[in-house]
């Protein structure tokens, strides 16, 4: 429920919610908040599965894929493939993005989930306190670096900072053109990724897609 509340929060007053005399110091908090919690995390790794379908046309599939998200000693984070199937069938990462109908990816192009793990404290990420939502204070990350999204709106706790949930833009031309493309993200207590909800809709060469995801971390 609290997800729900939370989530609608974004989507609802993303543009009329207007920063207040706490915007500042909030931020300043929540980017403190974050900095602690990926000192916390250095050298772990997360293994965040991903689960769904995808439609092409009248034909549904099922996806299934690993990633590895992982904060290294040095404080710097990566984002690995590690496997995925399409129907049970072992693909690679560039199979899997072709059988989910996604664009090559470019090379060195970050993934969502490796920027929403710290937007606050990133040297390419523009925040900007937007005002008070549902469920806490809403911050307008913009994405200067080549990434999977555009900008993140996120909800911070407005007594500790820590992340609650995110609206996620995706960024690329494809997107522009879809009649769908939702990315809605809760955050664990530590301020990692705990689930991202992915749904996907556009009509492709006369034909209609849509896409289903589910990520979740499973430790």
């Amino acid at each position: 429920m609290r997800f729900a509340l939370l989530s609608l929060g974004i989507l609802v007053t993303t543009a009329t919610a207007r920063a207040d005399s706490r915007g500042d110091a909030l931020l300043a908090r929540a980017r403190a908040t974050e900095q602690a919690q990926l000192a916390a995390l250095a050298g772990t790794t997360l293994q965040m599965q991903t689960r769904g379908t995808l439609r092409d046309g009248k034909t549904t599939h099922t996806l299934e894929a690993m990633r590895h998200l992982a904060v290294g000693s040095d404080g710097k984070i990566s984002n690995d493939f590690v496997w995925g199937k399409i129907d049970g069938e072992s693909r690679d990462e560039a199979g899997l993005r072709q059988a989910s109908g996604a664009p090559k990816k470019p090379r060195g192009q970050a993934e969502a989930l490796t920027v929403a793990l710290a937007p606050l404290t990133a040297g390419d990420v523009d925040v900007t306190p937007v005002g008070p939502t549902a469920g806490g204070y809403l911050l307008r990350c913009d994405v200067r670096r080549d990434a999977a999204v555009a900008r993140i709106d996120l909800v911070v706790d407005v007594n500790t900072g820590k992340k609650l949930a995110a609206t996620l833009h995706p960024a690329g031309k494809l997107i522009k053109l879809a009649d769908r493309a939702d990315m809605i993200l809760t955050y664990a207590d530590d301020g990692t990724p705990a689930a991202l909800h992915s749904l996907f809709a556009a009509r492709v060469l006369w034909v209609d897609r849509a896409a289903d995801l589910t990520t979740t971390r499973l430790r």
